[in-house]
């Protein structure tokens, strides 16, 4: 269980990834979401090593369920972050005018 929530932790940004502010609001959303998932999946991993805590069978067949349906959440609120980033850089480059060079 501690390797699986390791890999997840990898692939989620934390809220420090966004860039200075200039991105939708949608994206700022999902971006929210997956530093919760990212709090999730530490605790997860940190509750994973420690050999105090009892764990049985029955927990890890659940806490594997919860991490799978935690991470189609991931992966909707990344899609969402590319859809969201790539509307907004259409509409930029739609609204700036575009000049061929002159020949000299």
């Amino acid at each position: 269980m501690s390797r699986i929530t390791r890999r997840q932790n990898r692939r989620l940004p934390g809220r420090g990834d966004r860039v200075l502010g200039l991105l939708p609001e949608p994206t700022h959303r999902s971006l929210d979401a997956l530093s919760e998932l990212r709090t999730i999946f530490d605790g997860l991993y940190e509750l994973a090593g420690n050999p105090t805590k009892s764990v049985t069978a029955d927990d890890i067949v659940q806490t594997r369920r919860h991490v799978c349906e935690l991470t189609k959440i991931g992966e909707r609120e990344i899609h969402e972050v590319v859809l969201s980033c790539t509307r907004a850089r259409r509409q930029f480059l739609n609204s700036v005018p575009i000049t061929k060079p002159t020949r000299l």
